[in-house]
């Protein structure tokens, strides 16, 4: 009975002893990310963006938009400014979107536009990233982006554009008439400037010609481990003749 009795106590301290190390260890190792959720935080003042024909109305833990009418443009969701305060802090992190969708038939009826777009009215510019929600016609298992310059973010123009981009290729053309000031170069300081000042945020629902129905259950930006030091050097794809985009690479200039 004393040996059982040592050999409790013993593994009495042992137990003891782990616990404390896990916790040491949680301490230690355990990282406290910070997230703001966009939606559901705050759901009055959502809009539709692009469908004047589409229907909005409260889902069952979202916001659903249906376009019956058949439509050819992508469609989407738009934030109030209200719920997009102190988001500067989320650069280098990521943004992560709960969106559920029917009515896409595949890659033939599938539309080419940015699946998320940041919009700055102080800043005069629209950012956006395809490829997110969907890609070619098939959704995404996990619609996630970094909100890093190197992710694909791409200078769309001047806030309030919606859709494809409005400035040239980044390869020497020159932009259209009164875009200039607002198709610069992509740059971590350009995010993280629009990241600190959003007018809005759109989440795409719209992604096929045709009849179509979404729901965004949730939109979250969440900032990185630790805080990252935006760069003031272009990034953008590497030019081929002929002013194409290839693949993605940080200027050397």
């Amino acid at each position: 009975q004393v040996v059982d009795r040592g050999m409790a106590g013993s593994m009495a301290w042992i137990f003891r002893d782990l616990a404390i190390l896990c916790c040491v260890l949680e301490v230690v190792f355990g990282q406290v990310v910070a997230k703001k959720f966009v939606f559901p935080g705050d759901a009055a003042g959502w809009t539709v963006e692009g469908c004047r024909l589409c229907t909005q109305a409260n889902a069952d833990a979202g916001l659903q938009i249906g376009d019956e009418s058949g439509g050819s443009e992508a469609f989407y969701f738009r934030a109030p400014a209200s719920g997009l305060v102190g988001l500067q802090a989320a650069y280098g992190g990521g943004l992560s979107v709960d969106l559920t969708h029917s009515g896409v038939s595949g890659s033939s009826s599938y539309i080419s536009a940015p699946d998320v777009i940041l919009s700055s009215e102080q800043f005069n510019v629209s950012l956006g990233i395809e490829g997110v929600i969907y890609s070619d016609g098939v959704k995404t298992e996990f619609a996630h982006a970094s909100l890093l310059e190197s992710a694909g973010w791409t200078v769309l123009g001047p806030a309030g554009t919606y859709g494809a981009s409005t400035c040239a290729s980044v390869c020497g053309q020159a932009a259209p008439s009164g875009a200039q000031e607002a198709c610069q170069p992509m740059t971590g300081v350009l995010l993280a400037s629009v990241l600190s000042s959003l007018s809005t945020i759109l989440v795409r629902g719209g992604y096929a010609a045709g009849k179509e129905t979404a729901v965004l259950r949730r939109l979250v930006l969440t900032e990185p481990d630790a805080p990252q030091m935006p760069s003031m050097e272009p990034y953008h794809a590497q030019c081929k003749e002929g002013g194409t985009a290839s693949t993605g690479a940080r200027s050397s200039t």
